[in-house]
């Protein structure tokens, strides 16, 4: 890389992590720094002593965070541009296994027809998989089939990049997948991973590339033999699998009762501890003269008959790791191998010696000790020398220093007649340092320094094993239960804690569970020791730490990241039941001071211009907290604020109850906070509460009338022409209270409960103080005329139309009501500007949804002392909507657009945050009544839904599979901007085919499935005395259908966008009057203002992206009014985009559900989403 993209990289540690989530490696964040070694030059001296930094995470060196005396400058240098290299080599693998993945975006054909359902399962297992991982470049790899383990499986041996480089030193170990094939195809966790956490299977990038390891293998015709025997295996009769464990157990027992008469494989240890050991499979066949042969090596031509010979999956394992291990020419990268097969084979009877054959290797894994010793008889000295179990290693430990053996070193016993012993012995860097010692310069020192030499030893016992003879260790005395909790920050919120046991007083502390279960120390000048109970130390710090709600990240190790978790850890421990245990800080101690409740709050209000600001603050512990930092914290959901010098203020739970409200309804801006009306409730609440709540006349002025207006009774107008359910008397009385002290709400009630009579009632209150205005959609406009007209007469209702706009507006005084499309608004503002109304309704105020639009401005610069907004859908697209709506009927309430932006609808719609959701419900809520219908309108009949799955015929399918394959072409060649237009394109050519051939090639002969069933169910429909409504998106499909039902002599009314509002106005007339058995309706143009309760039936024809406009065309029959059941149902065809779209409503419905906004439409839709709808259904029809 160059000098200049070197300079770019990111230093702390949140870049590297945004970093690498950016470049897709987040993965790496888990892989050790012994991975970059690879990647340093060969020559570099200092290599070999690596094994001393290796273990820490390969991040820990490239954001800064790594600690170690063994980073110099210079070696600093090196490692991190290694490092770099490392990820430099993962990017590049990336983005190759995405270009791989493009290229080839189905699964392969398997050589043997009979896998077919496998390689189907193993690709829906990816996709799974793939969610959570990126998919690499095939990696270098070995790959093994087992099919004599239960269950078969594939192995697959990953090798990290660079490996191939590697001939000194330590090499990291392969990285072991197994795919198990029966449980891929009963879809449950089929891949495991040796390298990843096993608490998270299936979710790394490991697995991935195995999987496209084995998918590729599964098509590769050199395997066609294999693949075959596959094939046999997995789909065997059950019977035949009781027969195969039989021969399975006779082969076990053949092994274990005797010499055996027919061919085995065994596993020979060559040159153990020699520089390069071997350990080599041989395959024994039956000699002439009885008995087996000596084996022969097993190669590429027996390698088949050697596995079948095999009898545990560890056997298959450690036969695949040999046959890698004789593709490596370096003894570094082939010892991590041998150690993974020797420990393999550590239980069996198939390991022996070369050396010693009539009898298994046992293999067992100790640390490298030191034994102490006084010497001989006359000798004045001390001995130290290493040792595994007290047995002295010396001359052995020498030649592996001088051999630079990679870890573990390997350690024969062998003494006849005893079984031979094979030790796996690992070194310790603190082991490390003192054998270097001892060996460049002798382990003997003067017995005059056996109480220094002592002292020093009892600092390093939890480091390695120690031996020493009965006259040193002194008297033995009980183990002592304390525990030690050591505290440590490890940023500006977070802490990291170390369990220690304390099993001997005056001795250095050990990790619980873990080293030499000795501990040697003094009391009053006598030597002492004690043996540590190591199982009862685990169980001990388990409970604590259970007690704490804690897991650990490693043994007596554990994490905390942030304030909200650390500070939260430290109360706990102030809580009083805490079992015993000392907790030590190695730095500064962190403490947590609690506010006082609202009395010890003062809090101010000023008037600037046209908006009011507040100040204030709380005293702790001689130090002012400002009212801005409290309401800071609490819009960021933290419980806690930092005074400085280790002390953090904690906000109590009662303090936070108190000034919840404020900090919702408050907005911050250009360094102060502001408030309007909203907040008034939430002052006289803290006022209340005791706080000190200083304000100006004229907030307090505004505080009254709203106080005043919540205690209203509000009687229903007595020339209201109806009976008010309870829901709607509630929902007038709301309005009505707001209205009284000039504020501005929305009424969200469902479609068809009732939300213009409940604003007649309130237009009929307030009609002596002054006109009112009524903006609606041109649709529903004759809608409020007509209702105005039947339950509220003495209102005079004014249509602003063309004729007699000029003369309309000038007169209007009290109880007048007048009536204008949003369009109409628009073009004659000037018109309107100069009236002052009394109250300003929105109907449909879906409308003004973006605030950018002529429309939106109009009604901004309207003068009204009350404003309602009507919508049973607040938001349709994005939650800027809800702004925008609020914008227009209380300013001021969300606060600017952007920071409406920044503080609800970013972290709301991308993050999913809950409590950002939960905030933006606090805040609307006084403001915006909605009651739905299964809540409050229990007298209406019942609605059922069902989805009509269509099956399409072949040729509708060919068609259909020409349009996406043609689609993807288009997409393929398009770049930039123009591919999601292609995108967008492909997907509603797509829904065209879906619902009838003729939509995407109108000369098509093709016949519908879709129009068939149609016609079928309202044949059905007819003869049972029932009427529908039947709904498309598509003007041109609705088109097809009327010339159908023509054909068929069916009734019926039609509307679309183009009908003009009289036409429409009678058409809706007709059909409630029995004209018509269907009334064919446009989706976006019958959506709303339509009241269609002759119909008892919906017929969805086409899925849209957004469920709220279909609930809202569904309403149109299921509202007041209605007395019969009403049947939706929506027509799906099987295996189409369409089945992708309803899957899409259900989590648009539970945003919906959460915070009445139903964000949703192909526009919040990124680029991938879109294409990978165009994709669906191309799974199920090759299932099918």
């Amino acid at each position: 890389m160059s000098a200049e993209a070197a300079s770019s990289r990111p230093r702390t540690p949140e870049a590297v992590r945004e970093w690498l989530a950016e470049h897709q490696v987040a993965h790496l964040e888990r892989v050790p720094l012994l991975e970059v070694k690879p990647f340093i030059p060969r020559s570099t001296e200092w290599l070999p002593y690596l094994f001393q930094i290796a273990h820490h995470p390969l991040v820990s060196l490239l954001d800064g965070t790594l600690r170690s005396s063994f980073l110099t400058s210079a070696r600093s240098d090196v490692l991190e541009r290694a490092a770099w290299a490392r990820v430099e080599a993962e990017v590049e693998s990336v983005r190759r296994g995405l270009e791989r993945e493009r290229l080839h975006p189905g699964p392969p054909a398997p050589t043997d027809a009979r896998l077919a359902p496998l390689v189907q399962a193993l690709f829906r297992l990816r996709a799974r998989i793939r969610e959570h991982a990126v998919p690499r470049d095939l990696p270098t790899s070995s790959l093994t089939l087992v099919l004599h383990g239960e269950p078969p499986a594939f192995l697959v041996y990953e090798l990290p990049p660079g490996h191939a480089h590697m001939t000194e030193g330590e090499a990291p170990a392969s990285r072991a997948v197994r795919v198990e094939l029966s449980r891929v195809l009963e879809g449950g966790e089929a891949v495991v991973c040796s390298h990843c956490e096993p608490t998270s299977p299936a979710r790394c990038v490991h697995a991935v590339s195995a999987l496209d390891r084995v998918l590729e293998a599964l098509s590769e015709t050199r395997r066609v033999e294999a693949n075959a025997r596959l094939a046999e295996r997995l789909f065997v009769e059950p019977g035949r699998k009781l027969l195969e464990a039989l021969d399975k157990a006779r082969m076990l027992s053949d092994v274990r009762s005797g010499p055996a008469s027919g061919p085995q494989v065994s596993f020979h240890l060559e040159g153990a501890e020699s520089g390069s050991p071997r350990l080599r499979p041989l395959l024994h066949r039956p000699a002439k003269r009885g008995g087996l042969s000596k084996g022969s090596l097993v190669s590429s031509r027996d390698t088949a008959e050697a596995r079948e010979l095999l009898t545990s999956p560890e056997e298959e394992q450690a036969l695949e790791l040999c046959l890698l291990m004789e593709r490596q020419y370096g003894a570094a990268e082939r010892h991590p191998l041998l150690v993974q097969a020797l420990k393999l084979l550590a239980h069996g009877h198939r390991l022996v010696l070369d050396s010693r054959r009539d009898a298994p290797l046992r293999v067992r894994s100790l640390p490298l000790g030191f034994t102490v010793d006084e010497g001989e008889v006359g000798e004045d000295e001390l001995w130290v020398e290493p040792s595994v179990e007290g047995v002295a290693v010396l001359e052995w430990a020498r030649r592996k220093l001088s051999d630079r053996s990679p870890m573990p070193w390997l350690l024969v016993h062998d003494v006849a007649p005893e079984p031979p012993e094979l030790v796996l012995v690992s070194v310790s860097p603190a082991a490390m340092a003192v054998l270097r010692t001892v060996v460049e310069h002798g382990g003997r020192l003067p017995l005059a320094w056996r109480a220094e030499l002592l002292e020093r030893l009892g600092g390093v016992e939890s480091a390695f094993p120690l031996s020493l003879p009965p006259a040193l260790e002194g008297r033995e005395v009980p183990a002592e239960p304390g525990l030690l909790l050591r505290l440590r920050p490890t940023g500006a919120e977070s802490l990291d804690g170390q369990w220690f046991a304390r099993p001997l007083s005056g001795a250095r502390p050990r990790v619980p569970g873990e080293g030499g279960d000795i501990v040697r120390g003094s009391r009053e000048g006598e030597r002492v020791w004690t043996r540590r109970n190591l199982e009862d130390e685990r169980a001990r710090v388990a409970t604590a730490m259970e007690w704490l709600g804690l897991p650990m990240t490693e043994p007596g190790r554990f994490e905390l990241t942030g304030a909200e978790a650390s500070l939260g850890f430290l109360e706990r421990l102030e809580e009083p039941g805490r079992p015993a245990w000392d907790v030590e800080w190695e730095d500064r101690p962190w403490r947590v001071v609690r506010t006082p409740d609202a009395k010890g709050l003062k809090v101010s209000v000023h008037r600037e211009r046209d908006w009011f600001g507040v100040q204030g603050g709380v005293k702790v512990e001689d130090e002012r907290v400002e009212l801005a930092v409290l309401l800071d914290a609490l819009r960021r959901g933290h419980r806690y604020v930092p005074l400085g010098k280790g002390r953090w203020l904690r906000i109590t739970q009662e303090l936070r109850g108190q000034l919840q409200s404020l900090a919702d309804a408050a907005h911050a801006s250009r360094g102060h906070w502001e408030v309007g009306a909203a907040a008034a409730p939430a002052l006289d609440a803290l006022a209340e509460a005791g706080a000190d709540v200083r304000a100006p006349q004229d907030w307090h002025r505004l505080a009254g009338r709203i106080r005043q207006a919540g205690r209203l009774e509000v009687p229903v107008p007595a020339g209201l022409r109806a009976e008010l359910r309870d829901y709607q008397r509630e929902g007038f009385v709301w309005m009505a209270r707001l209205a009284e002290w000039g504020g501005g709400g929305c009424l969200a009630d469902d479609m068809g409960l009732g939300k213009t009579l409940q604003t007649l009632a309130l237009l009929s209150r307030r009609a002596s103080q002054g006109p009112a205005l009524v903006v609606a959609p041109t649709s529903v406009c004759f809608n409020w005329m007509r209702e105005a007209e039947r339950f509220t007469p003495s209102l005079k209702m004014h249509a602003y139309r063309e004729a007699e706009r000029e003369a309309l507006l000038p007169r209007v005084g009290p109880g007048d009501v007048v009536v204008v499309s949003y369009g109409l608004l628009t073009r004659d503002l000037e018109r309107f500007t100069p009236v002052s109304f009394a109250t300003l309704v929105l109907d449909e105020a879906q409308a003004v949804k973006n605030p950018d639009t002529a429309r939106a401005r109009a009604l901004l610069s309207l003068q009204a002392e009350a404003r309602i907004a009507l919508s049973g859908t607040p938001v349709e697209n994005r939650l800027s909507e809800l702004w925008s709506l609020f914008r227009l009927v209380f300013p001021g309430l969300l606060g600017s657009r952007e920071s409406f932006r920044q503080r609800f609808a970013a972290p709301i719609e991308r993050e999913k945050d809950p409590e950002a959701r939960a905030a933006l419900a606090r805040l609307v809520r006084p403001f915006l009544l909605r009651r739905t219908k299964a809540q409050v309108a229990r007298e209406l009949p019942a609605r059922v839904e069902t989805v009509a799955p269509i099956a399409l015929s072949e040729a509708e399918r060919r068609l259909y599979e020409d349009t996406r394959l043609a689609a993807l072409a288009r997409i393929e060649r398009a770049e930039g901007p123009e591919k999601r237009f292609a995108v967008l394109a492909a997907l509603t050519r797509l829904r065209l085919a879906a619902c009838h051939p003729r939509l995407v090639d109108a000369d098509s002969p093709v016949s519908s499935s879709k129009l068939e069933r149609l016609l079928e169910l309202v044949d059905g429909l007819r003869a049972e005395g029932g009427r529908a409504l039947v709904f498309s998106q598509f003007v041109k499909h609705l088109a097809l259908v009327r010339e159908a039902l023509d054909a068929r002599g069916v009734s019926f009314q039609y509307l679309d966008g183009a009908t003009p509002a009289a036409e429409r106005e009678a058409r809706v007339a007709a059909f409630q009057g029995g004209e018509g058995d269907v009334f064919l309706i446009s989706l976006k143009a019958g959506g709303t203002g339509l009241n269609l309760t002759a119909a008892d039936h919906v017929f969805h024809l086409d899925p849209w992206w957004n469920p709220a406009a279909e609930d809202q065309a569904t309403d149109r029959a299921h509202r007041i009014g209605q007395t019969r059941p009403v049947t939706v149902m929506r027509l799906i065809a099987e295996g189409t985009i369409e089945e992708a779209i309803l899957a899409l409503h259900e989590e648009k419905r539970d945003l919906a559900n959460s915070l009445l906004s139903e964000a949703d439409g192909a526009a919040a839709l990124s680029t991938e989403q879109l294409l990978g709808l165009l994709l669906a259904g191309t799974e199920g029809e090759r299932a099918s």
